[in-house]
């Protein structure tokens, strides 16, 4: 089976923050906005994230997405010119 495209969650990571905030992975369906068989898939890598789903994700465990998405380390968003 071929690595899905995407971002790939650090399912180690992201079941360490679940068990530090408490939290389970509906809670973090919910808080995301993201369907709970979605974030099911993500964690077993069936599936990889938009960035926009990386963020929501991260956003909703309380971490920066680097924790989370390997790929996300150290990025930073380029800044936008004012016109």
């Amino acid at each position: 089976m071929a690595r899905p495209k995407g971002l790939h969650l650090n399912a180690a990571a992201f079941n360490g923050v679940l068990a530090l905030r408490l939290m389970s992975r509906s809670d973090v369906a919910e808080a995301s906005k993201q369907k709970l068989s979605f974030i099911s898939d993500l964690a077993a890598g069936r599936y990889g994230a938009s960035p926009h789903t990386a963020k929501a994700i991260s956003d909703a465990l309380m971490v920066d997405p680097g924790v989370l998405f390997p790929e996300l380390v150290g990025f930073t968003a380029p800044d936008r010119a004012v016109a």
